[in-house]
């Protein structure tokens, strides 16, 4: 499901949770032990990957994912238990699709800016780390991104640098006007601003 009905659902459980290191390497978390991996992390395990987070962010090191604000980690606040912890990590994150949405006011799949770049969603978690780090790679290389719209055109979004999450929420308001019923900021973030401090 999309991340603005997660409130609505009961929990999903957590099979796998992956990172991409800065050398490249993957590293992978899941519950039961590498002989025999569990199906779903039980909430000490989904604990222990928010500590991890915790100690890779601490150590001073950025988390970047496409659609992590809304998505992973609203899921990992309800299977750590852990929603003040999983929103302080949220709205210190580097969500590229939030930025995204929050600048031209809606949303991008992963694959749409990953066309241009030749680069297509391997099968896998593993798949989606490295294509999110690509992206990335691109952003910071190209200033923007380009991808392909549903009619096959080739759209650019440009951007100076990645913006946290707190950091996008302040960019102004984009026009949607235009559209049906667009996606809106609070729809992504509203799990993140009910479980922090105000």
């Amino acid at each position: 499901p999309d991340g603005a009905g997660l409130d609505d659902r009961s929990r999903l459980g957590i099979a796998v949770a992956a990172v991409r290191l800065p050398a490249g390497e993957v590293r992978f978390f899941h519950g039961g032990d590498e002989a025999r991996p569990a199906p779903r992390m039980s909430e000490s395990e989904c604990r222990s990957l928010v500590a991890e987070l915790e100690k890779l962010v601490g150590g001073g090191h950025k988390l970047v994912t496409w659609n992590g604000a809304a998505f992973d980690f609203h899921v990992l606040a309800k299977e750590s238990g852990q929603p003040r912890e999983c929103a302080s990590l949220a709205t210190n994150h580097v969500d590229l699709m939030f930025q995204l949405l929050c600048d031209q006011g809606y949303p991008v799949s992963l694959a749409a800016v990953g066309k241009p770049l030749g680069l297509s969603k391997a099968a896998g978690l593993k798949g989606d780390v490295e294509m999110t780090a690509a992206v990335l790679d691109a952003l910071l290389r190209d200033r923007g991104l380009r991808w392909v719209t549903a009619r096959g055109k080739v759209k650019r979004w440009s951007s100076l640098r990645p913006l946290t999450v707190s950091e996008a929420m302040l960019l102004p308001e984009p026009d949607t006007s235009w559209m049906r019923s667009p996606l809106r900021r609070h729809d992504c973030v509203g799990w993140m601003l009910r479980a922090l401090p105000s």
